[in-house]
Parts: C-alpha cells; sequence; structure tokens
C-alpha cells in the first residue's frame, strides 16, 4: 500500500515518547502537517521536543487540549494514550474524525502479512519463537519481527517485507479498526492493567479485537485452558486451532505423557499424530 493512500493533509498524534516520534516521522516522511501533543509538561519533554523540532512539527505539551486534537482530521494514538476515556478523542471520534492506534496505522502502510500475537503472558517468548520458527529454511518465508521496536518503524523501514510478526497489548488493541491479522493468537487473559481495563470482561474485550475483522480466509491460534479465552476461539469464523496442557481440544496442539500431541484443520493439511516426543524438546 502505498505510503500516499492517506488522505489527511493536518494529522495530530498523541504522545511525544517513543512510538509518537516514530508515528510522526513517518507522517513527516508521507508530507503531512503534522502536531504532537502530550500530557507531560515541555520540561519533562526536551528529548522529544527537540526530536519534533527537527522533523518541522508542533508540540503541544501539558495535555490533550480537545481543540488543537480535532483541528486535524485524522488522530493516531500511541499506546499509553487511554482510546476510550481520553476526552479529546473522545470528541474527535463524535466529531466523525478517525482516531487510529499505531498498530492499526502500521497495518494500513503495508502489504506484508501480518501475524498478530496477544496475550496477558507470553506475547513476546511467542511472537519471537514464531518469527525464528517462520524466519527458518524450511519454512520457506521470510519474517519480520516487531519486538521491541513499534511497528510503524518496521514497516517503513521495510517496505516490501512479506510478513511481519508483531506482538499487540490491550492497549494498542482497543482502538482496533481495519486491522486483519492473517494469523492472530489469543494465549491467555490474566488480571493486569486494571487502571485502563477496570473489569476482567473489559480487558478480554480489548484483547479479542485481535480477532475482530477477520474472515474465513485467516488463522486464528487460542489457549483451550481459560475458559473465557476457549469460548471466544470456538466462536471464530476463521480456520483456527488451539493449545493445551491440561486437555484435548477439538484442533491444535497438547501435551500428552508422550510427547506433543497434533490434530490440523483440513483447510490447512489435516494432519494427526505426534508432533515431537518430548526427549525431541530442547528449549533453549
Amino acid at each position: 500500500m502505498p505510503l500516499a493512500s492517506i488522505d489527511a493533509a493536518r494529522v495530530a498524534v498523541c504522545g511525544a515518547g517513543y512510538t509518537g516520534q516514530a508515528i510522526a516521522r513517518t507522517l513527516r516522511r508521507m508530507g503531512k502537517q503534522v502536531l504532537v501533543t502530550d500530557s507531560r509538561p515541555l520540561d519533562q519533554l526536551e528529548g522529544a521536543a527537540r526530536v519534533l523540532a527537527d522533523l518541522e512539527v508542533e508540540l503541544h505539551a501539558g495535555g490533550h487540549d480537545p481543540a488543537v486534537v480535532t483541528s486535524a482530521e485524522l488522530v493516531v494514538i500511541s499506546p499509553g494514550v487511554p482510546f476510550l476515556t481520553t476526552p479529546a478523542l473522545i470528541q474527535a471520534r463524535q466529531q466523525g474524525i478517525p482516531v487510529w492506534g499505531e498498530v492499526e496505522f502500521a497495518a494500513r502502510l503495508t502489504s506484508a502479512k501480518v501475524v498478530g500475537v496477544t496475550g496477558t503472558k507470553g506475547k513476546t517468548t511467542t511472537s519471537t519463537l514464531a518469527s525464528r520458527m517462520l524466519d527458518a529454511p524450511l519454512a520457506n518465508a521470510e519474517a519480520y519481527s516487531a519486538r521491541g521496536v513499534p511497528l510503524i518503524e518496521l514497516v517503513i523501514d521495510n517496505p516490501d517485507m512479506p510478513l511481519v510478526v508483531a506482538e499487540m497489548s490491550s492497549y494498542q488493541l482497543e482502538s482496533v479498526d481495519r486491522l486483519r491479522p492473517y494469523v492472530a493468537a489469543l494465549l491467555n487473559v490474566g488480571e493486569d492493567h486494571t487502571e485502563r481495563h477496570p473489569t476482567r470482561p473489559e480487558y478480554l474485550g480489548a484483547k479479542c479485537n485481535i480477532f475482530r475483522n477477520q474472515t474465513g480466509d485467516d488463522r486464528s491460534v487460542y489457549g483451550w485452558d481459560d475458559a473465557a479465552v476457549r469460548e471466544v476461539g470456538q466462536s471464530l469464523p476463521t480456520i483456527k486451532a488451539a493449545f493445551s496442557l491440561a486437555a484435548e481440544p477439538d484442533y491444535g496442539l497438547w501435551a500428552s505423557a508422550e510427547g506433543i500431541e497434533m490434530r490440523l484443520p483440513a483447510a490447512v493439511g489435516g494432519q494427526a499424530g505426534r508432533l515431537m516426543a518430548w526427549d525431541e524438546v530442547h528449549p533453549p
């Protein structure tokens, strides 16, 4: 997807941290007029102020002023800015101004297939393992991992990448609009981020946005041992598989006394049997 495909001429970026700076840098490369807001006072933003000044970007410190934010035609937010409760973002949505998160923004700028991984625990381990497996010679794929860097930075620096693996937090998934991972994984949902998601259903709902736009052509992976996650996974319209340490799911992987067992959906080959014996498993 060409960068010029975003029509807005004036874009507000909420959050002046590393991710906000990467968003602003991308937008300036696209020729957009950019303004950045941040809740911190200016004396705490000296480094960001220098970076943004070099980019010829307006910086508005001390809060996300609704009048400033809604002066733009598009708003892109850093993960640390609450999508649902920030007054300026509420007002922007009420006025019909699109509000995108960084992951949403990045996904709109790449033709790469996206493998998204979310969950309370294990995102980094799983996304790292997945990218290494997909990048292995026998996988016949070239995977890029967004671990440790904003997805938008990876997208802009690697415009021709065919596949990207990205871990996605509930903060990033709150603002999903059109994001549609080719493969989406929800590992588990525990008690976390209660300051942002006061109840477990709200937290689960944010996580489940990773599946929101998937269709029957996409792939979903989910944890079978968490009852709430299992209920969500079984209801998806996708080609789906689960994983379990305690039971045998309909399709997917599970642990037996002898090793790791497998039964895949017919849509992806339908293989069944032992994937690995325990004496073949050598974690790093």
